[in-house]
C-alpha cells in the first residue's frame, strides 16, 4: 500500500548530491526533448514540459531553487528558439510565448515554495503539539 509518509520521508532525506543530480538529469532530459522538439517538428508548446523539472526544483530548494531553475529553463528555451530561427530576433508570437511562459514558470515555483513552507510549518506545528501532549 502506498504511503506518503515514507515516500516523502525517502525524498526528505536523499543527500544533497542525490538531490542536484536527479535534479539536473530531468532538467537536462526535458531540455534536450524540448529542444530537438522544437527544431524538428517545429511545435514550440513543448516548453510545457519544464513543469515536472520546476515542480522538483521548487519542493527541494524552495525560492532560490526556483530563481535557478527558471533562469536554466529560459536560457535553454532561448538557445532552442534561436537555433530554431537562426537569430535572436524572434517573431512577435515566439517572443510573447517565452515572456509568459517564463512567468508562468516563476509562478508555478513559487507557488509550490510557497507550499513546501506551510506544510513545513504543519510539520514543525504537528510535532510540537505532540511534544507538548508527551509533557501532560
Amino acid at each position: 500500500m502506498y504511503n506518503a509518509r515514507v515516500l516523502s520521508n525517502v525524498l526528505r532525506e536523499a543527500s544533497f548530491r542525490v538531490k542536484v543530480i536527479t535534479i539536473a538529469v530531468c532538467f537536462l532530459l526535458c531540455g534536450l526533448i524540448v529542444i530537438f522538439g522544437v527544431h524538428e517538428y517545429h511545435y514550440e508548446s513543448l516548453a510545457a514540459l519544464f513543469v515536472p523539472p520546476i515542480i522538483l526544483v521548487s519542493w527541494t530548494f524552495k525560492q532560490r531553487g526556483t530563481v535557478i531553475g527558471v533562469a536554466g529553463i529560459l536560457i535553454m528555451l532561448t538557445l532552442a528558439n534561436t537555433w530554431e530561427r537562426g537569430t535572436l530576433f524572434w517573431p512577435y508570437a515566439t517572443l510573447f510565448g517565452f515572456l509568459f511562459g517564463g512567468g508562468i514558470f516563476v509562478v508555478e515555483g513559487l507557488g509550490v515554495s510557497f507550499f513546501k513552507h506551510i506544510w513545513e510549518v504543519a510539520q514543525h506545528a504537528e510535532a510540537k503539539a505532540v511534544q507538548a501532549e508527551k509533557h501532560l
